[in-house]
């Protein structure tokens, strides 16, 4: 049993379901580095420009994927998306992970000194 996006997607690119279930592979991929440079990237620069942008490229590959009947462009940009979408949200938290457990462990030296 496929979901009804998966299916559209497919009509869409005129893909097989191997095809286009390679998505989300790319989907995967392009979280996993959004993370990661997210991360970087709030702890060097300020987040206001840096999320004020990346939403506005959310909005852009958002309205491109059905656009693009290509099986290789909507995987980029899926990508893209993937890579913008969890670097704003899980790039964020882990930077302020990073940050609370580096004040906690200063804080328990003092006391323990």
């Amino acid at each position: 049993m496929y979901g009804p996006t998966l299916v559209e997607l497919q009509q869409i690119a005129g893909a097989s379901i191997d095809q286009i279930s390679t998505v989300f592979t790319w989907l995967g991929a392009g979280g996993i580095a959004g993370s990661l440079t997210y991360g970087f990237l709030y702890d060097r620069f300020a987040t206001a420009p840096i999320i004020i942008t990346t939403l506005a490229f959310l909005g852009v590959t958002t309205c491109f994927i059905p656009i693009f009947h290509h099986i290789t462009i909507m995987m980029a940009l899926c990508a893209a998306q993937a890579f913008l979408f969890n670097g704003i949200s899980i790039g964020m938290s882990l930077i302020h992970v990073i940050q609370i457990s580096n004040h906690i462990n200063y804080d328990t030296r003092v006391l323990t000194n």
